[in-house]
């Protein structure tokens, strides 16, 4: 089967489509990398879950679009659509990475504060209760 130039070209404009969504989707995994300060393991294990994620992509546009035919030109599309998206709405949302997750600390860590509160309290009354104590 011979793939038209017509094809090759809407292949081209939809593989910088999916380095855009590929963009996207690399925006919410260093969101949660720096919200949540994953230790270097789980950093590790975002990362490949990442290009995991990204091979299947790619992988199902190639059969989608290509009916399986790997074309070089598809790996320059999916990067100038990744860098197009890091550069103009990429470095726009990281600009708001610092408040949303300062909020998120703070509220996290009030309602860790409560809860360990009343953790402790339960505990505390549980320990009575186990050994038969009575609560003064």
């Amino acid at each position: 089967m011979e793939l038209t130039f017509a094809v090759q070209s809407s292949a081209f404009l939809h593989s910088i489509l999916l380095g855009i969504i590929l963009g996207a989707i690399y925006g919410v995994f260093k969101f949660v990398r720096t919200a949540f300060d994953l230790s270097k393991p789980l950093t590790f294990a975002a990362d490949v879950l990442y290009m995991l994620i990204s091979a299947v992509l790619i992988y199902l546009f190639i059969l989608a679009y290509l009916s399986g035919y790997v074309r070089l030109y598809l790996l320059p599309g999916i990067i100038i659509g990744f860098a197009l998206y890091r550069l103009t709405l990429g470095r726009l949302l990281c600009r708001f990475y610092n408040p949303v997750i300062s909020l998120f600390r703070a509220v996290f860590g009030a309602v860790s504060k409560k809860f360990k509160i009343f953790a402790k309290k339960v505990l505390k009354k549980l320990r009575h209760l186990l050994y038969n104590r009575q609560v003064s």
